[in-house]
């Protein structure tokens, strides 16, 4: 099962979630062989390890190696080199991410080499998600149907029917993804690639480009940024472009627009994602549908999109598109370059690689391996923490809060600032993004550490010889609570543990409450086995979070206590004295 998650421990919890039930199956070894010849064995030993993963868990997709002819230092030098605008980042990213062009404008700043070396190097990508933006653009009518965009755009502006006029003038009534499908089979463009290129240009809620009402440029649309530079007014840009080509109509803009795709890129040998933004194939355009093999001279200058960060971030929506074909025939055409050095790993801002925290973590998990984690070491100020650390974690990977497809949320016991703090944040994203939320509580979110079968005993320590207590089953990979949650002197789970669960089954404890308390447990339970991932992890809490939103488990996001708070506590002792001294 395919979990990419990206969490937040405040306690609070962000996940991205694409899933699909493919598993390796019992001919897979003879088929693997076989996606050797397709193409793997084509590739330098430095990519031949992460394709042979791909290829093991899905044994008909093929990897084809372009041999570029580029010398990595030539191909660093030549995108860096002449127009400033060729490659972008956020001016919000990490300083070593920007360089010292002298450009900053409509929130973008030149790219340093150190991250545009990262982002064009394809060995940072071939895991199972990222590998869609070298993913072949043809169109396919068996895999890429109606139904399939039809699901896909569920929660989009394009979940809509529109009535508009077609080229010969004639009023159409059409669904925005019959013209997608319309589009492909004009283009011949996959019609997954034109869906995730629409929402990656104007956003799930669409932009001022598409709704014909911008000022100046009323009834026209381009729903794929055409000429929207960056400089001056890019909406105002990109609609000019669109008058000038008459795209008066989303009908028009959709279609006439992929077909431009289809002739200046796609004909063009730029038909993946990755060669949309660098132009590295070889070949440029003389007339439209028309093609020359040039030198490197020509090349470079010819790319769709200035954002470094586009075909990372396109890929996690074209993945989510093939999630439930993932066992089709799918064709990825990988760049190799020249003299390519051993790793290009992504520029850290300082010490912020990893930063140690207290309170608040940030973790980015693909395919049950964490690829970032954050850690801020500061027990205070949460609120004004956590929108800096998650912005900084979707820039650092390349992701953008339209690829969240769910939110899981720690409820608690713990912490009532930082609960509060993390559930407003979560309930915030849902509302603006509409993204489900729910929530887990933290000592199942422990449970979740203990990768044994068997009784397993989360505690966090509540002082004063108190524990929050949670007891749970783990077997056959699913994890179930026993009994209810509670607050309890750590005396009373002793007494419970001893009475009611035999002494030859192991009892896995777990959580600051178990460490706090080692020894009296050691003495009382002989069964008992003491983990040595204690913390509360935003890796088990994501996963938790996931195994409920797929098993249909509703979770509340409500906080979860279970003990008042010091104030409520407060008061009530200061009731009863009152209450004592008769003045109540």
């Amino acid at each position: 099962m395919i979990k990419k998650i990206i969490s937040f421990i405040i306690i609070f919890i962000l996940i991205i979630v694409g899933w699909s039930a493919n598993f390796f199956n019992v001919e897979a070894a003879s088929t693997y062989s076989q996606s050797l010849k397709k193409g793997i064995n084509q590739f330098p030993d430095s990519y031949q390890s992460k394709l042979k993963k791909l290829a093991e868990k899905y044994p008909n997709w093929i990897f084809q190696a372009y041999n570029t002819g580029i010398s990595w230092n030539d191909l660093i030098t030549q995108e860096q080199s002449g127009n400033i605008h060729k490659n972008r980042v956020p001016v919000s990213s990490p300083s070593t991410w920007k360089n010292s062009c002298g450009f900053s404008e409509n929130g973008w700043a030149c790219a340093s080499d150190e991250i545009v070396k990262y982002y064009i190097d394809p060995r940072n990508f071939l895991n199972e998600t990222q590998i869609f933006q070298f993913v072949e653009t043809s169109y396919n009518s068996e895999v890429q149907t109606l139904s399939a965009i039809q699901n896909s755009v569920k929660g989009t502006f394009l979940d809509n029917t529109i009535t508009c006029k077609d080229f010969n003038g004639n009023t159409i009534t059409m669904s925005y993804s019959q013209i997608i499908i319309k589009a492909a089979q004009e283009s011949n463009i996959s019609a997954f690639y034109i869906k995730s290129k629409i929402i990656q240009e104007v956003g799930s809620k669409g932009s001022n480009s598409v709704y014909g009402i911008y000022p100046g440029y009323e009834g026209y649309y381009n729903f794929f940024n055409f000429g929207a530079d960056d400089t001056g007014d890019p909406i105002a840009n990109g609609l000019s472009y669109a008058k000038s080509k008459s795209w008066n109509s989303q009908y028009k803009a959709i279609i006439d627009g992929a077909k431009q795709i289809g002739k200046y890129y796609i004909e063009a040998g730029q038909n993946t994602a990755y060669f949309n933004k660098w132009d590295v194939v070889g070949t440029k355009i003389l007339n439209v549908g028309q093609t020359q093999t040039v030198s490197s001279k020509d090349m470079f200058a010819h790319q769709y999109m200035t954002n470094i960060m586009d075909p990372t971030s396109q890929s996690y929506s074209t993945y989510k598109l093939y999630k439930n074909c993932l066992n089709e025939k799918i064709t990825f055409i990988i760049p190799v370059y020249k003299d390519m050095p051993t790793s290009n790993s992504m520029p850290q801002e300082g010490s912020v690689k990893s930063i140690s925290l207290s309170k608040t973590d940030v973790t980015l998990e693909i395919d049950e391996k964490c690829i970032k984690e954050l850690i801020i070491n500061d027990a205070k100020n949460h609120s004004e923490k956590i929108m800096p650390a998650i912005e900084q974690v979707l820039h650092e990977t390349g992701l953008v809060l339209k690829n969240i497809d769910l939110i899981v949320c720690d409820k608690g016991p713990g912490s009532f600032t930082g609960i509060r703090i993390g559930i407003g944040t979560a309930l915030a994203f849902q509302d603006s993004l509409n993204i489900p939320c729910i929530g887990i509580n933290a000592l199942e979110s422990l449970a979740y550490n203990i990768s044994q079968y068997g009784l397993i005993c989360s505690l966090i320590d509540a002082k004063n010889n108190n524990v929050y207590y949670g007891l749970f089953k783990h077997s056959e990979n699913q994890y179930s609570q026993i009994g209810t949650l509670e607050f309890k002197p750590i005396d009373d789970v002793i007494y419970l543990l001893k009475s009611q669960y035999p002494s030859n089954s192991p009892i896995y404890f777990v959580g600051d409450g178990a460490l706090a308390n080692k020894t009296l447990i050691e003495q009382n339970i002989s069964n008992c086995i003491f983990s040595d991932k204690n913390n509360l992890s935003s890796y088990s809490l994501g996963i938790a979070g996931y195994d409920a939103y797929t098993n249909g488990i509703q979770t509340s996001i409500m906080p979860l206590y279970l003990r008042k708070s010091q104030a409520e506590r407060a008061l009530e002792e200061k009731q009863k004295g009152v209450m004592q001294n008769g003045n109540y």
